[in-house]
């Protein structure tokens, strides 16, 4: 009995009624993570201290290859081609060239929103139990028995029938439940439990329109129930409405605890993880439950009632908790585990901790550790609840401090980014006044080089004029000697009667005289 009491959380006490919380986990992931997860997976990059790599010769792939880092890639690839494509056309049968310009100016866009940090198109998943449930019993074959030392340092040993049961049955669930989606899955046994993870990989196919001529292609896993969640719908005053909606995460909860509850997996004795989400909406419940029973209290004694402040769901939602902590706390009822679940459930809704972090902090030791990092700045269990007021407060003025610190160096990088950028522009205006007066030079030089070359060839020209001219004076003066010299003999043959003897004589010098044309003597 004084064992019982001394087990804190929901886990400890399945355990030790001999049953074990199924642990399944869903981490959204951009594509261009997937590397890192296959490199993890291999064992080449990450953290792996806690990795016993003489058993890692026993992980093996179940679905798809370690190529899938590639196949992604590919496919993203080929998704954001098509939506450019069938952009730039409907844009261009649209007649919106505006549009047209900017989306060509643009170029391909990933088939997925990066907008939101952190929250990938993809899902990679974790399936677990705790490590006792493959502990073998001493009744365990040798050939079964897989024994190393877990990381308090103690000898121990697995069944490996008890962890391939379990990952045949793991694996037709998530085949069930996702199908298609499961691109990627593997199981390690080198660590402290053996576990299954994997990638879901999903998509969503628009249909043509005035912007996409062929319809766009995007990855997109949200639309499956147990990453998108689904609507709470009750009946209300003979109407069905909608009261809330259910996440992912606690609808993938469900459904292990639902597949693992059939008969032929009962005798694993394998059960839901505990059903925070469910108590958190029952603890709201209860709060509004309470305060319609003072309300109503309040009436009847002649009062006004109470009054919720205008706002929004979430803030009234908060307004309530804060009230019945105050209320629970006044009262002092308020068992340890309540105050310290109630004040971090508190500190979730005001956005110090993550639902993440929230989860993890199962046992009591683990909610007093994480408590304790934030006591300095929001004070104890006791003080959150009791005075919730200054617990917003004082995270709101964090929360400015902090938006003032992230502008203040926002500021400074821009400012950073200014100076790099305007130095850039400089260097890069030096660069080309440098290379304009490089260029500049040579084409003057050139132009010298041309110009001299012209000069050349002209003197060349006149000098040769002149040669062509003297030439020509040197030939004509010639000619003129040779017609005088024929105009000697000429005389001479008529004084000594040549031409009487020769008639044919005198008919050659005529045609010497017509060749050389008439010819004025001085």
């Amino acid at each position: 009995m004084e064992q019982k009491e001394q087990i804190a959380t929901y886990a400890e006490r399945q355990r030790a009624d001999g049953k074990f919380p199924a642990v399944f986990r869903l981490e959204s992931v951009h594509p261009d993570d997937v590397a890192g997860i296959i490199g993890h997976a291999e064992r080449r990059i990450g953290n792996v201290d806690h990795v016993d790599k003489s058993r890692s010769h026993l992980n093996r792939i179940l679905i798809g290859s370690n190529a899938i880092a590639r196949e992604i890639r590919a496919e993203a690839d080929a998704m954001s081609e098509h939506n450019f494509v069938s952009n730039l056309e409907g844009l261009k049968r649209a007649g919106r060239r505006k549009e047209h310009f900017e989306a060509l100016a643009a170029g391909k866009q990933d088939p997925f929103d990066r907008q939101k940090k952190g929250r990938g198109p993809l899902r990679e998943f974790v399936l677990t139990l705790h490590r006792d449930f493959f502990l073998a019993g001493e009744d365990c074959p040798s050939e079964f028995r897989l024994e190393f030392l877990d990381d308090t340092g103690t000898s121990v040993a697995f069944d490996l029938r008890k962890a391939r049961e379990f990952v045949n049955s793991s694996m037709a669930f998530l085949k069930n439940e996702f199908g298609d989606m499961l691109r990627y899955a593997r199981v390690d046994l080198d660590e402290q439990s053996v576990h299954i993870q994997g990638l879901l990989v999903g998509y969503k196919e628009h249909e043509p329109s005035v912007r996409f001529a062929h319809g766009r292609k995007r990855f997109q896993t949200s639309q499956h129930r147990l990453i998108g969640g689904e609507p709470i719908m009750k009946m209300v005053d003979g109407e069905v409405k909608k009261l809330g909606h259910r996440k992912g995460y606690e609808l993938a909860q469900d459904a292990v605890g639902e597949w693992f509850a059939q008969d032929r997996y009962k005798h694993l004795n394998i059960v839901r993880g505990e059903a925070r989400a469910m108590a958190a909406r029952g603890a709201h419940e209860s709060a509004v439950q309470f305060f319609q029973e003072e309300d109503l209290a309040l009436k009847m004694m002649g009062h006004g009632g109470l009054k919720i402040p205008a706002g929004a769901k979430n803030a009234r939602r908060m307004w309530l908790l804060k009230e019945q902590a105050k209320q629970r706390s006044r009262s002092g009822n308020l068992r340890k585990d309540n105050a310290q679940n109630l004040a971090l459930d508190y500190l979730v809704e005001l956005g110090v901790l993550t639902s993440v972090e929230r989860h993890e902090s199962s046992s009591r030791r683990a909610r007093t550790e994480l408590l304790k990092r934030y006591e300095s700045d929001y004070g104890t269990a006791d003080e959150i609840i009791s005075d919730p007021g200054s617990a917003a407060l004082k995270r709101l003025s964090k929360t400015r401090r902090q938006v003032d610190e992230l502008n203040k160096k926002s500021k400074e990088r821009i400012e950073e980014e200014r100076e790099k950028q305007r130095q850039s522009w400089e260097s890069e205006r030096a660069d080309f006044e440098k290379k304009r007066d490089a260029d500049l030079l040579k084409l003057v030089q050139e132009r010298s080089r041309l110009h001299a070359d012209q000069l050349e060839l002209a003197q060349e020209r006149r000098e040769f004029e002149a040669e062509y001219q003297k030439g020509r004076d040197q030939a004509a003066q010639l000619v003129d000697t040779a017609y005088d010299l024929a105009e000697s003999i000429r005389g001479v043959a008529e004084a000594v009667g040549y031409f009487k003897s020769n008639p044919g004589g005198r008919e050659k010098f005529r045609v010497l005289e017509r060749v050389r044309g008439p010819r004025v003597r001085g």
